[in-house]
Parts: structure tokens; C-alpha cells; sequence
């Protein structure tokens, strides 16, 4: 991770570093652009890329659905509420699996009748 972030930080087009860490940097990039970077291991990616391409309404619903089921889902993973185990997620497609769902498109993910659409039980 250190080495990414270097090379993210050091770019000739910084304009300002906003914050930097060991996983995650924000940068202002060439005066007007914000861009944040994340770095996580391989069984995290899914749930990490779950998280920052859904809507605050949709991840919360979709945080609620991964409790009644026993779970805990946050951009860190998705996990066993009961052992802490981390349920390895390396696509967001596993994510939406383990949960009942097909892949829910980016661009669907509002909060709302999204779950009832991409359900994978049969009604």
C-alpha cells in the first residue's frame, strides 16, 4: 500500500494532498478534482467497491439486509456478526449473492426497489 500511495500523492499533477494514509489518500488533482484512494486486500474488494459506488440510501438498506441475515457489511468487508469471521468478497457480484441479490448495476443503486428487482428468490 505504501508504494501506491507514494506514487498517488507524488503525481505532477497534485495540487494539494488533503490527507494521507496507509489506506486511504485524498488529493486535489490538477487544481479542481478531488479523488480519493482506498487501498484494500483482495477479500475486502468486493464489499470496498460495493460501498463507494452505491448511494448512502442503498448501502444503508443493504447493511440492514446483511444484518437480519447475520452479517455485518461495511466498505472494511462482510462479516459473521456471531465469529467476526470476514466472508471473503472479492466482487461486488459475491457480495450481492451472498445477500439474495444478483449484481446490482452502479447506476441502480438509489435505495429503493432496486432489492425487490434484483432479488434472486422467486416469488
Amino acid at each position: 500500500p505504501n508504494q501506491v500511495m507514494n506514487f498517488f500523492t507524488k503525481m505532477s499533477e497534485v495540487v494539494k494532498i488533503i490527507t494521507n494514509g496507509e489506506t486511504k489518500s485524498s488529493i486535489l488533482f490538477d487544481g479542481f478534482l478531488q479523488i480519493d484512494l482506498r487501498v484494500v486486500p483482495p477479500e475486502s474488494y468486493g464489499a470496498a467497491a460495493q460501498y463507494f459506488t452505491g448511494s448512502i440510501e442503498h448501502n444503508i438498506m443493504l447493511r440492514k439486509v446483511a444484518i437480519k441475515q447475520g452479517y455485518k457489511l461495511s466498505e472494511w468487508g462482510l462479516f459473521n456478526r456471531k465469529t467476526n469471521e470476514q466472508i471473503p468478497t472479492k466482487t461486488e457480484k459475491a457480495v450481492y449473492n451472498i445477500l439474495g441479490f444478483k449484481l446490482i448495476p452502479p447506476e441502480k443503486r438509489i435505495g429503493g426497489k432496486e432489492f425487490a428487482t434484483y432479488s434472486l428468490k422467486k416469488n
